[in-house]
């Protein structure tokens, strides 16, 4: 399934599907990737389906659906979300007459979601509830997947897949299965089987589109009929609309499973439509988009960074690409225009890809930021009407290391002290019991412990990334001093 991960990384992360899948990106095939702390998505849409005849004597089925998800980053590797779809079924007349019902399912999700190198891994748990005729019945078929992803790119190409496993008791709130209708067992989707999940996606990215493909099966472990397992065909494309943030999905699946049996009392298969099409819309909140330069006028003063060549100067581009310390593109960083009058943030057009449309001639000054890194300041200039293209590199930020420990007398107890790092100056006390902690950046230290009374010591501390050095001083007395009560240090 992996293909040698070469260029880039997954491609933009928003999507219209179930909890998760509000921020994946394909429809059930999710790419996991750490996202951004406080940064939520929204997402709803609508969709219709068609099911042949369950038998020689039955007609087609249709379905009409809407749903609507959310989803968080809790932190940058922890996403949280929630779902509810709603959906109408019109069913054939049978003996009984008319079946037509509505359905309403519900589901609360988690994701772990977190890179290695060139490869994306995550860690997904959803628990959901099936629709029922009331909430407790609902609740007697709470299920659960548990699934574990993975993606990495080649080039422009995106590739992801899962594997996990579904404790499914969605037949608990089907009630006498001996009294349910084709049409019911068409509606309601319920197993009487757990199932094995497995999916492989694909998408590439032209432009402001991504085309993506998928195929994914939930195989119905025990079943009679292995062959009427649900596996679909899906393929879709997804398109960033005008306002930045908000992206358009149109796909289509198809079931490449067989049918169930049907009869009374035969057990509970999931039936899904043959055919389906889904039509959504997803917002990414946050999100900017450029603003509109203000007049060459404005900009006319010496101090102007951006002052323009010339008052009718044509304006032109600039696209800037943002690598990490492997040469991979850096998604999801701010990339700025600083300006006496305000700033303008570039669009990102794909992971690590920056774009400044409207640029004007002259002088301009980029800021970089992206969490985990330095920051970056750089001064670029424009001609008119000439695109530029900038590679630029992102350092790791240092991970800050520690220096601790105790101070005491030679008799053991513990001294109120300063302690000092140089160079750089940072300094500390320490607490009741002697002790002290500073965090400071990797590097090779002098420790300078200072006391009333007694001594002082320096010591040599080397810390490194991520580092600890522990730092004990046992302080002599000064000679003459005048010695500690007998409960003192």
């Amino acid at each position: 399934m992996l293909l040698p991960f070469l260029c880039a990384a997954p491609a933009s992360a928003q999507d219209l599907g179930a909890g998760q899948r509000a921020r994946s990106a394909f429809v059930r095939v999710g790419v996991p990737e750490p996202g951004k702390p406080g940064s939520v998505v929204a997402a709803a849409g609508l969709g219709g389906g068609l099911t042949e005849g369950l038998s020689k004597s039955d007609a087609a089925h249709a379905r009409l659906a809407g749903s609507a998800a959310a989803s968080v980053d809790a932190t940058r590797f922890l996403n949280v979300g929630v779902w509810a779809s709603g959906r109408y079924d019109l069913h054939p007349r049978d003996a009984l007459g008319r079946d037509d019902g509505f359905l309403v399912q519900s589901e609360l999700s988690a994701r772990l979601a977190w890179r290695v190198g060139d490869v994306g891994l995550g860690l997904e748990a959803a628990g959901w509830l099936p629709g029922g005729p009331d909430v407790g019945t609902s609740f007697s078929g709470l299920s659960a997947d548990g699934r574990v992803l993975v993606s990495g790119q080649a080039c422009s190409l995106v590739v992801a897949g899962y594997g996990g496993y579904r404790l499914d008791r969605s037949a608990k709130g089907a009630g006498d299965t001996q009294r349910l209708r084709a049409g019911d067992r068409s509606a309601l989707g319920v197993s009487d089987f757990n199932a094995a999940l497995a999916g492989l996606g694909a998408g590439y990215p032209v432009g402001r589109t991504l085309l993506f493909g998928e195929l994914t099966a939930q195989l119905l472990l025990g079943s009679p009929k292995l062959a009427a397992s649900p596996m679909w065909v899906t393929l879709g494309a997804r398109q960033k609309l005008g306002p930045a943030g908000l992206v358009g999905e149109l796909s289509l699946d198809a079931l490449a499973s067989a049918r169930p049996e049907v009869a009374p009392g035969a057990p509970l298969f999931p039936i899904e439509p043959r055919v389906a099409l889904h039509l959504g819309l997803s917002y990414r909140f946050g999100e900017t988009a450029p603003t509109r330069p203000p007049p060459a006028a404005a900009l006319a003063a010496p101090v102007a960074p951006l002052a323009p060549s010339a008052s009718d100067a044509e304006p032109s581009s600039v696209e800037l690409v943002l690598l990490d310390e492997r040469g991979q593109p850096l998604a999801r960083a701010g990339v700025t225009v600083v300006a006496p009058d305000g700033d303008t943030p570039l669009v990102e057009t794909e992971p690590g890809h920056y774009r400044w449309r409207r640029a004007r001639p002259g002088r301009a000054h980029l800021r970089i930021t992206a969490e985990g890194f330095r920051p970056v300041e750089r001064d670029i200039d424009v001609s008119a009407g000439k695109p530029l293209r900038l590679d630029v590199h992102a350092e790791l930020a240092l991970p800050a290391g520690q220096v601790r420990g105790l101070v005491r007398s030679l008799r053991g107890k513990p001294l109120a002290a300063s302690v000092r790092l140089e160079p750089g100056g940072a300094e500390t006390k320490t607490d009741a019991e002697g002790f002290f902690q500073i965090d400071v950046p990797p590097g090779q230290y002098e420790v300078v412990i200072e006391a009333p009374g007694y001594d002082a010591q320096r010591r040599t501390a080397k810390v490194g990334e991520q580092g600890v050095v522990i730092v004990n001083a046992d302080l002599l007395q000064h000679s003459g001093a005048r010695p500690p009560a007998p409960d003192q240090p």
